[in-house]
């Protein structure tokens, strides 16, 4: 609808003055919303009206204007071309970027829980006493896995009671 509207005021306005410029904005628009079949079109169109408004007279159309004709389609067809490809790799380019944030966070959170096993490593190294290293375990699995909880229950094996008991 732009298209015919852009063509019905190139054929008003002096032939000296031109409108192409005006007319990538549908192109574009429907490269853009409707895809390469839909910028296409409207290019063809485009060029196909800016063709025809200034042929209102009696004279024959020239070679220049077949000339001037076929450059704004290719000039269309490589602005179409162009913005639906650069769409198609910014979209790529997204769904690469979230895979690679989810293995950035995947790598974090196994690097922390390297280094946590580490820090209780150490506490058993060091002969701490068997509840601390117990609290720490439990309490870097809770870190490691948000909304649970972590007890660890140590029974004698002749008591009924447990003899420890770490949450």
């Amino acid at each position: 609808m732009f298209v015919l509207l852009l063509g019905a005021l190139s054929a008003i306005v002096s032939p000296k003055f031109l409108l192409s410029i005006l007319f990538l904005a549908p192109i574009m628009f429907a490269a853009v919303r409707g895809g390469v079949t839909s910028g296409l079109v409207t290019a063809a169109a485009s060029t196909l009206i800016m063709f025809l408004a200034p042929l209102t007279g009696p004279e024959d159309p020239g070679w220049h204007d077949y000339w001037n004709a076929g450059s704004r389609l290719a000039v269309f067809l490589l602005v179409v071309l162009l913005l639906t490809r650069s769409q198609e790799l910014n979209h790529q380019l997204l769904e690469q970027t979230s895979v690679l944030a989810l293995e950035v966070e995947r790598r974090a959170h196994s690097e922390r829980i390297s280094v946590d096993e580490k820090e209780v490593l150490q506490l058993v190294a060091g002969d701490r006493p068997l509840a601390e290293v117990l609290e720490a375990l439990t309490g870097r699995i809770e870190q490691w896995q948000s909304n649970s909880l972590c007890a660890v229950i140590l029974f004698e094996t002749d008591a009924e009671r447990p003899a420890l008991v770490v949450a």
